[in-house]
């Protein structure tokens, strides 16, 4: 999943499995490109090819889902609520 979400970080439009994707939130079309199957992810392949998809917007959106959702700092926010509230 590592490289899925480097991928993302730097702006790649990503192109993979429901299974790469699987724990990684993203949303088919807005963020990312997901197939189900083999054949689907021929279909997305052709999709691409014929210009169906703003891969800039969805690149985009991917840089800053990875902002978002997993830069160190917001992480060590998140953590520190979880304390918080434990310690209640």
């Amino acid at each position: 999943r590592i490289k899925i979400l480097e991928s993302m970080a730097l702006g790649k439009t990503v192109l993979s499995t429901e299974k790469g994707f699987e724990s990684i939130d993203v949303e088919n079309g807005i963020n990312a490109l997901m197939a189900k199957d083999a054949n689907d992810f021929i279909e997305q392949l052709r999709a691409v090819l014929d210009g169906h998809y703003q891969l800039d917007t969805i690149s985009r959106n991917a840089r800053q889902f990875i902002e978002t959702n997993f830069d160190n700092s917001k992480i060590a926010e998140r953590v520190l609520q979880l304390i918080k509230q434990l310690k209640l």
